[in-house]
């Protein structure tokens, strides 16, 4: 899907970020765009010689323009999340 806040990431740019991140033994065997959302780019990352799989999502350039809750929302969604993983005993309730 075509947004002005998603960033086309070579092949040779990806395996850089993810070797970065995972280390030089990373071998990658595909790289899949996933192509649904309007923000951030996305790709599925299928290894060669690792499991599990991984994606690799990149926030829009820090000088692209958006809305004023749109800044820094992966930084925000990881921190949500480590405050979640705290909780010991998250209510559930079906249906919702």
């Amino acid at each position: 899907m075509d947004s002005k806040t998603k960033t086309i990431l070579s092949p040779d740019v990806v395996k850089t970020l993810v070797q970065a991140h995972l280390g030089t033994t990373a071998q990658i065997d595909a790289i899949i765009p996933l192509t649904a959302g309007y923000f951030n780019t996305a790709n599925a990352i299928h290894f060669s010689n690792q499991k599990p799989d991984a994606v690799l999502r990149v926030a829009p350039h820090p000088d692209q323009p958006v809305l004023t809750y749109e800044k820094n929302l992966m930084q925000r969604e990881y921190s949500i999340l480590k405050m979640i993983e705290q909780i010991k005993d998250i209510p559930y309730t079906p249906g919702y």
